[in-house]
């Protein structure tokens, strides 16, 4: 199994992280704009902006992704999250499907949203080795058991 550690925004905690070994990380476009030129020695994983945009109380648009994509060297990633929209389980699907057909040879990373069927699942794997999870946060930090009982039962289901 391979963790990405995520959440490195300075260079004060990507020299704590290389202190510590860690050379798989995931982040954000505007991150690794400021970073890129320390990073020549990680595995990286370009993350699409929606928790960005949550934290900030709007919703994650498919043109901006595009933009920040179209800005970036995507050949340094080994995996690049497609759009995703936390909460909005059908405009994650139609920007997933948006941007495979937009970008066919990106390495895209689709975000399954915890609140959407299992048949997005089956679409998103039939595409990707790997698959995120989004809109764990909230019911993590409550500690919800039966959000951990059904993300259990899930990854049995599809191991991988």
């Amino acid at each position: 199994m391979e963790f990405f550690y995520s959440g490195v925004s300075s260079q004060r905690e990507l020299e704590f992280l290389r202190h510590a070994e860690i050379k798989n990380i995931l982040l954000n476009p505007y991150d690794f704009k400021s970073l890129e030129h320390l990073l020549l020695d990680k595995n990286l994983i370009l993350d699409s902006l929606a928790y960005k945009f949550f934290k900030a109380g709007r919703h994650a648009d498919y043109d901006t992704w595009r933009s920040q994509i179209d800005s970036i060297n995507t050949s340094r990633f080994r995996f690049i999250v497609a759009p995703d929209v936390i909460g909005d389980p059908q405009a994650t699907l139609d920007y997933w499907r948006a941007a495979r057909r937009d970008y066919p040879d990106l390495p895209l990373l689709p975000v399954f949203q915890w609140s959407e069927p299992e048949s997005a699942l089956a679409e998103y794997l039939e595409a990707s080795p790997v698959v995120g999870i989004g809109g764990l946060v909230p019911l993590m930090r409550a500690e919800d058991p039966t959000m951990l009982n059904e993300l259990t039962d899930l990854c049995t289901r599809h191991p991988g």
